[in-house]
């Protein structure tokens, strides 16, 4: 298996591994899973960093793999 896609297969892994923790995706199916895992997008950000602000159009569903996330007003 050529290396980009080996990557591409253990990416995948390891989205639907972190799906799999959150409750709210816990009991799906691992076709189920998989399907998601294919437009999931992981963001890495820094300390201090802001995931998004008061007002901003919702752009989807965020899970916290590792880290902590202030929520504050």
């Amino acid at each position: 298996m050529p290396s980009t896609l080996r990557s591409a297969e253990l990416k995948r892994t390891g989205l639907m591994g972190t799906l799999r923790s959150c409750q709210l995706f816990s009991g799906l199916p691992t076709e189920d899973l998989a399907a998601i895992a294919v437009f999931t997008v992981a963001r890495t950000l820094a300390k201090g960093d802001y995931l998004f602000r008061e007002g901003d159009t919702a752009r989807g569903c965020y899970l916290v793999q590792s880290g902590a996330v202030n929520v504050h007003r």
